[in-house]
């Protein structure tokens, strides 16, 4: 972070890698849930061309199956690292809102980056937005996002927003179907998501 000549700027690291978007992306043409010719899956910005699913699902090639144990295990070390790296932020009072798969970046090492904290809520920061306004992704937002329930919206929200991006991950199905704006945020509000 810096100032040059008038200029504000900051630097991020670049992480060599795929969005978990482009991983599920992968695993459903995998699973036969799309087509092979499908358009590209989504890639971190600048990322040279890799296969999307990288380590830890078995280093550069993707799995044969969605539904084998080594399947799980590796999904589960992914759920372990996403569930650190909110935590550590969560203990710096900072909410992400907006956890989903394409906010969650592996590395070409199978280390898993949480990016984006462009809706992140930090401690003691006034509201920036009208009240009612609905923040974040709507197929991975909690239900007090759904609500506008700004008050409610804690660390909690991005634990269901991660449990919402694990899901697809497992099931590569999204954890909230729905074809508009208002019936998933119905569903979201209202309805219990189908058993993986």
């Amino acid at each position: 972070v810096g100032c040059e000549r008038g200029v504000h700027y900051y630097a991020m690291q670049f992480i060599d890698g795929r969005t978990l978007a482009g991983v599920v992306h992968e695993l459903r043409q995998i699973s036969g849930l799309e087509p092979r010719s499908a358009a590209p899956a989504p890639a971190a910005p600048a990322a040279p061309a890799e296969p999307a699913v990288i380590a830890p699902f078995g280093d550069v090639s993707p799995p044969s199956s969605t539904r084998t144990p080594a399947f799980f295990r590796s999904a589960a070390v992914l759920g372990m690292q996403a569930a650190e790296a909110l935590e550590h932020a969560h203990e710096a009072g900072i909410v992400h809102r907006d956890v989903k798969p394409s906010n969650v970046l592996l590395d070409a090492g199978g280390n898993l980056w949480i990016t984006d904290f462009g809706l992140a809520r930090f401690p003691g920061e006034g509201s920036l937005t009208l009240s009612g306004d609905v923040l974040g992704t709507l197929r991975y937002m909690s239900p007090e996002q759904a609500l506008a329930k700004h008050a409610l919206v804690d660390h909690r929200s991005d634990v269901y927003s991660l449990g919402a991006t694990l899901y697809e991950l497992l099931t590569v199905e999204p954890m909230v179907k729905g074809s508009d704006r208002e019936e998933i945020l119905r569903r979201i509000t209202f309805d219990e998501p189908p058993p993986p």
